[in-house]
């Protein structure tokens, strides 16, 4: 495994994430089933985990969800696929609201308030799988934080990353809307990640664009204070819900690089040759 020597500074900072913390109500449930467009994320997300946990004998298994700041992520993963989950942040309030949301839901879970360059030695080697959304694009190293997280990771065990997709359209309407938030973040796209991976030592499977077009990934909230918010978060959502409405006689109704939100990376901890389906 490769030294964890370069750049750890979270663009963001630890004074943001408390920030947004501070301001975030807890986050409604995951319900996979439940219909409706208002639903259509999260079901289109469920769809793209069981495929990519469909090989994987995930109950029991002990998960580690890396930033898990007032996620609501852990009792869905608990609930859906029978993990045992935990998970990390280095933000005490977020790691308070990770809590609260597992006690809602009546799951049992265990969060770490740690860093994860400099975790709890007991936590190395430890998990099956360890996910993480939203967290290594605020890095400038995308290897030294993919690197970090292997370490939670028992030999053979499976990582899962998930960052927007800001080379797309997605980033392009980010950096016009909101420079801050832009600037807080690396831009990945699907190569870059899998390479990423490589280069921290593990084994890409797959490297995926998830979902076709969610403009809701856009982050408004700095602006709330501006006259056009309203307007504009509105117009988020009909635009987002119209693509999805039409979205299987669209002649582009297929994940890509320039309308999909996310790009997803599954690794395994492993040696030999890797596997990859980048292309």
């Amino acid at each position: 495994m490769p030294e964890v020597t370069s750049n750890r500074t979270d663009k963001a900072g630890k004074s943001h994430w408390d920030s947004a913390w501070l301001q975030a109500p807890l986050p409604p449930s995951i319900d996979p089933s439940a219909p409706g467009l208002n639903n259509y994320t999260n079901r289109a997300f469920h769809e793209y985990l069981c495929h990519a946990f469909s090989g994987m004998a995930t109950r029991g298994k002990k998960l580690l969800e890396v930033g898990c700041g007032n996620s609501v992520l852990l009792p869905y993963l608990a609930r859906q696929f029978g993990f045992q989950v935990h998970g990390l942040d280095y933000s005490d309030l977020g790691c308070a609201k990770a809590r609260q949301i597992l006690e809602r839901e009546g799951v049992d879970g265990e969060i770490h308030c740690e860093d994860f360059f400099s975790p709890s030695t007991a936590l190395i080697g430890r998990f099956d799988v360890v996910f993480s959304w939203g967290v290594a694009e605020h890095f400038e190293s995308t290897t030294a934080c993919l690197s970090a997280f292997a370490r939670f990771l028992r030999p053979g065990g499976t990582m899962m990353t998930i960052v927007p997709n800001l080379v797309g359209l997605v980033g392009h309407l980010q950096e016009a809307l909101d420079r801050a938030v832009y600037a807080i973040h690396v831009p990945l796209d699907r190569e870059a990640l899998g390479e990423a991976h490589r280069q921290a030592g593990l084994q890409p499977l797959s490297c995926d664009y998830v979902m076709l077009f969610n403009l809701n990934v856009v982050n408004l909230e700095g602006k709330r204070g501006c006259r056009w918010y309203p307007a504009a978060v509105r117009l988020r959502s009909w635009v987002s819900k119209g693509v999805w409405m039409l979205e299987s006689a669209l002649p582009f109704g297929h994940p890509n690089r320039f309308t999909s939100p996310l790009v997803a990376c599954i690794a395994a901890k492993a040696t030999g040759e890797p596997e990859t389906r980048c292309a």
